[in-house]
């Protein structure tokens, strides 16, 4: 869907969908910052917006949105728009007043600056997070995820190699409430997963650790506390 249809379809006028709360544009790669605030100003009640995957985004376009949407959107996803710089778009990000659900995954802009500086603004509402393929990313993130979202219910840190065994100790502290959790392609050992189930757990209904190569075998686990996903 390029701009120009834009005027034709959703965004006839402004405010013409004044109760729509939630769209997803993903994956729509001909999407521009301009249409993007044609959208925002015809749905100026959105609450969950998902655009990953819009390739010509900028982060031009995402402080706009979050300047206009500050009072009531709840959900972003920008996953894979790599036009994005994270440290540009924080400023706008910190004055979102009641985000409860952020997914930055592949954005390799996100560093540990990004998360310590955005997550302690948000943490008493934050319910999800997806930071996967965020190479920059260390333990540093996860200890101010785990001291900041008390009610973090989803964390997606998947093939982030720089994070070690304290990760799971942070979280082990925090972030008691998780029910997903993905951690594929990461260098956690045995013993550190072990005692994060152990302890924090019992939440858990989806767990995921694939290609992780020093988890031996998963018997190691207690099946009490344990759901593989593959």
């Amino acid at each position: 869907m390029p701009d120009y249809i834009l005027p034709t379809t959703l965004a006839k006028v402004p405010n013409c969908m004044p109760l729509l709360r939630k769209i997803s544009l993903m994956g729509n790669y001909r999407l521009s910052d301009n249409g993007l605030d044609k959208l925002i100003s015809a749905a100026p009640s959105l609450s969950s917006l998902n655009l990953s995957e819009c390739s010509l985004l900028t982060s031009t376009g995402i402080e706009n949105l979050a300047n206009r949407l500050q009072s009531v959107l709840r959900e972003l996803y920008i996953n894979d728009c790599l036009n994005v710089d994270a440290m540009m778009i924080l400023p706008a990000l910190e004055k979102i007043k009641q985000l409860e659900v952020l997914s930055m995954s592949g954005i390799q802009s996100v560093c540990d600056k990004f998360v310590n500086e955005l997550i302690p603004v948000h943490g008493s509402n934050i319910r999800e997070l997806a930071f996967a393929g965020c190479l920059k990313l260390t333990s540093s993130s996860i200890k101010t995820i785990g001291v900041n979202c008390p009610q973090l219910s989803s964390l997606d840190i998947r093939n982030l190699s720089r994070l070690r065994d304290s990760a799971t100790r942070h979280l082990r502290y925090g972030c008691r409430l998780i029910k997903k959790l993905k951690l594929q392609k990461n260098t956690f050992s045995d013993e550190a997963l072990s005692q994060f189930l152990e302890e924090s757990g019992g939440c858990l209904t989806e767990l995921s650790l694939n290609n992780i190569e020093k988890v031996l075998c998963p018997c190691s686990f207690s099946s009490a506390w344990m759901c593989v996903s593959h």
